[in-house]
């Protein structure tokens, strides 16, 4: 029994990949593994953060600091080595002022969309890449993450009515029996990094991979919905991010490294350009390419458009291949 003293979390994941020209849905937190419809939390304690941006948040930057490695810091939640349950973890105070103490969740209020998107940038300079792409809000994909909160389902939506008019979208989703903050509910997700290794399978039984959407590199719009679900009881977070990370054929990378560990924005100029805010990269393309080997050759056919897009070769798929024959000879990261 669920007292008000206690709190139940569970946190699902899905990853939209395009495999051989197909798409398909899959769960891939464990790689191999079946979806897992919840993962059992412990053990949470989670402080307010500070970020830059509007008024009514608290600025802790100093003037012209180099933010390349900040990060908000925040107690962490521990995630036990189970599967597929339900935990009841105790939490100090009532629902009141547990409500109160983790703020508001309305995404349609600019402050929590700035606040969410700025965690997202936080964590995202946790890891220093070449190639990872600032985050920004997407109203469009929070307009379908917060229909889809309202539905009241614990699942994952469809492709229709999850994909963007421009994106295929991965999403991640939360419930919990009392509201949290964006920052609590965003903390879960990341703390998957404990289990997560570069380029290798997670250890033992770890579940990656909202974590690892969480910093997918070409991800670079996130919109987010919360709704609570009277006649469960439960609080509902759901968020969209497109284009979609989790690509099955490079499930533990990612971003990319720089080849000078620790150097970040070497796909969009190096850490001094313009093109890099605080070791962000910005150029990112605002096209998609609907073919799997609009640059690359993809297993099974060779690539269309190897050195661009400038000749006639292959001309009647250029419109299926947008991002590789608008954005690459741009260097706009895709």
């Amino acid at each position: 029994m669920i007292t008000m003293y206690s709190l139940i979390i569970t946190v699902c994941a899905l990853a939209l990949v395009k495999v051989d020209c197909a798409t398909y849905m899959e769960d891939h937190r464990k790689p191999g593994g079946k979806p897992m419809d919840m993962d059992a939390l412990t053990a949470l304690g989670v402080t307010p953060v500070s970020g830059e941006g509007p008024e009514g948040l608290n600025h802790t930057h100093a003037p012209g600091e180099d933010l390349t490695n900040h990060t908000h810091e925040a107690t962490p939640v521990k995630i036990p080595d189970v599967e597929d349950a339900l935990a009841a973890v105790t939490v100090n105070g009532t629902a009141d002022e547990i409500a109160d103490r983790w703020g508001p969740t309305d995404t349609s209020d600019p402050v929590v969309q700035f606040t969410i998107v700025d965690l997202h940038n936080s964590y995202r300079r946790r890891h220093p890449a070449a190639n990872m792409l600032m985050m920004r809000w997407s109203t469009e994909a929070a307009d379908l993450a917060q229909a889809w909160a309202n539905n009241c389902t614990f699942n994952y939506s469809e492709c229709a009515v999850r994909n963007t008019s421009m994106y295929e979208c991965g999403q991640t989703i939360a419930r919990s029996s009392f509201q949290m903050s964006w920052n609590a509910t965003l903390q879960l997700w990341y703390n998957q990094v404990k289990d997560f290794r570069f380029n290798q399978d997670p250890t033992g039984s770890g579940i990656v991979g909202d974590f690892t959407q969480m910093v997918w590199a070409k991800t670079w719009q996130v919109g987010c919905g919360y709704h609570f679900c009277s006649t469960s009881g439960f609080h509902l977070y759901v968020c969209n991010y497109c284009p979609s990370g989790n690509d099955k054929c490079s499930l533990n990378k990612p971003f990319e490294p720089s080849p000078d560990r620790g150097r970040v924005c070497d796909r969009c100029g190096g850490p001094s350009a313009s093109t890099c805010h605080k070791g962000l990269c910005t150029n990112q393309c605002e096209q998609r390419n609907e073919l799997s080997n609009c640059d690359k050759a993809d297993g099974h056919f060779p690539a269309l458009f190897p050195d661009g897009c400038s000749t006639d070769k292959n001309a009647e798929f250029k419109t299926s291949c947008n991002a590789t024959c608008e954005c690459k000879e741009k260097g706009l990261l895709y």
